[in-house]
């Protein structure tokens, strides 16, 4: 053990060997328990909506998919959770770039226009 901030907590503690705390650790082991039992239940259930049902967060899932320790054997559709994933970081992202803009009184105002080229003979003249 090391000590260090637990990933789940977020507390300085000792961390066990994926980074987590012991109390995270084993709220992790029964979270794993919850998902597996789903999964053997419900098989070909998405990843969100597993997440949902049992409350263990998406991102941790995604960990023991990673991991092997969740396979398609017991229900889970890797590409489908990693594409929900994906799609909820990106949405994340432009919700971030939205109001970023919004909150700056809106985009900026073009500048003014580039300038043209036009060919004369061989040589090239820049016009504005």
């Amino acid at each position: 053990m090391s000590l260090g901030k637990c990933k789940d907590c977020a507390t300085v503690k000792p961390l066990m060997s994926p980074g987590v705390c012991r109390e995270c650790e084993a709220a992790r082991a029964e979270g794993f328990k919850k998902v597996r039992e789903y999964f053997r239940r419900h098989a070909g259930t998405p990843a969100h909506e597993v997440a949902e049902a049992t409350g263990v967060r998406i991102e941790i899932i995604l960990e023991w998919v990673a991991q092997g320790r969740l396979t398609t054997k017991m229900g889970i559709d890797a590409g489908d959770a990693a594409t929900q994933l994906a799609e909820a970081e990106r949405l994340a992202d432009l919700r971030t770039q939205f109001a970023a803009v919004t909150t700056t009184n809106g985009p900026a105002a073009p500048g003014p226009p580039a300038p043209t080229r036009r060919s004369v003979g061989m040589h090239r003249k820049d016009h504005q």
